[in-house]
């Protein structure tokens, strides 16, 4: 099948070698458990140190779509890391913590698992939030947890991930059951998970004509308006030829900061009086790359499927003439 394909998303687990507390067999099982989704490739990273935290964090490549720190804070959100090679134990403090994660781009979801994690959440929505290509979604621990409800929260979330893309609805739905798993094993004065997510605008566009029904000649006038283009995504008309089961795409450039673009399209063949559906379509940034690569090398892009990850508007029957 002639389909665009995606590159895996990336999970990086952070985890301190504290004994006794069961974070190496959680971060494990994360690892077991997504590795075999073609979706998904997992990445454990140990730590010893304040300085490879904020190393692996903003030096990780590719970036990571998810970043999983798994530690024990006694309080207040701080981390406590052990030098097993020097017997020292290190102290990093929220904000520094917070800072780390001040570059990074892209992130769709940190997930802090450990205790009184929420002061380090709160200071990455702060600072990060206002930026649009920064972390998305930050999910934390308000009080003490638990390894046994840590490992819950943990493997239900991941588990409703797998097969997914993903986006803040995926991400949400994830969340709860998560949570609910946390809950099954709380004891008294536990804690709870937390989650804060940015409040994205949703992407618009609209294909204005050629209107529904309407006869077209080969040479066609596309036109429409769009909001809330995301940072990096594209926009791209297609044709449906429904009689050859193909789709053709290309790329809409020229758009304005008025909000309106257009794009001339060519149906068809000389002499056609066929009937087509045509729609316009926004991709996201990681579809963009290969649809743009593809186009440039073939000066064509002809398809079975519309791409993974791509939204669809305006889609219309239309007639040749």
């Amino acid at each position: 099948m002639n389909e665009v394909t995606r590159e895996k998303q990336e999970i990086l687990c952070l985890v301190t070698l504290t004994p006794g507390k069961g974070l190496l067999d959680q971060v494990r099982e994360i690892e077991r458990d997504m590795n075999d989704d073609s979706r998904f490739n997992v990445e454990i990273e140990y730590v010893r140190s304040n300085n490879r935290v904020g190393e692996l964090i903003q030096g990780a490549t590719p970036s990571p779509h998810i970043i999983h720190i798994a530690a024990e804070s006694p309080k207040d959100g701080e981390i406590e890391i052990p030098d097993t090679d020097n017997e020292k134990i290190y102290i990093l403090k929220p904000n520094i913590l917070a800072g780390f994660f001040s570059n990074t781009k892209n992130i769709n979801c940190v997930l802090l698992n450990f205790c009184y994690s929420k002061r380090v959440a709160e200071l990455i929505e702060k600072s990060e939030f206002e930026k649009s290509d920064g972390v998305q979604c930050v999910i934390a621990i308000d009080h003490r947890i638990e390894i046994e409800g840590a490992a819950a929260f943990s493997s239900s979330f991941y588990k409703a991930l797998k097969g997914n893309l993903l986006n803040s609805k995926i991400i949400q739905e994830a969340f709860e059951k998560g949570k609910a798993a946390a809950d099954d094993r709380k004891t008294e004065g536990e804690g709870e998970y937390c989650i804060f997510q940015k409040q994205i605008k949703q992407p618009e566009m609209q294909l204005v004509e050629p209107s529904e029904g309407s006869n077209i000649s080969r040479n066609c006038q596309f036109t429409g308006t769009f909001k809330n283009l995301p940072d990096g995504a594209s926009m791209w008309a297609y044709v449906n030829a429904t009689l050859q089961r193909k789709f053709y795409l290309v790329p809409i450039d020229d758009y304005r900061s008025d909000g309106t673009w257009f794009k001339e399209v060519i149906v068809g063949e000389q002499n056609d009086t066929n009937s087509y559906r045509i729609g316009v379509l926004i991709v996201e940034q990681k579809e963009t790359q290969q649809l743009n690569d593809t186009f440039s090398r073939l000066g064509i892009l002809s398809l079975d499927n519309l791409p993974n990850g791509s939204l669809k508007f305006g889609d219309r029957a239309v007639r040749r003439q």
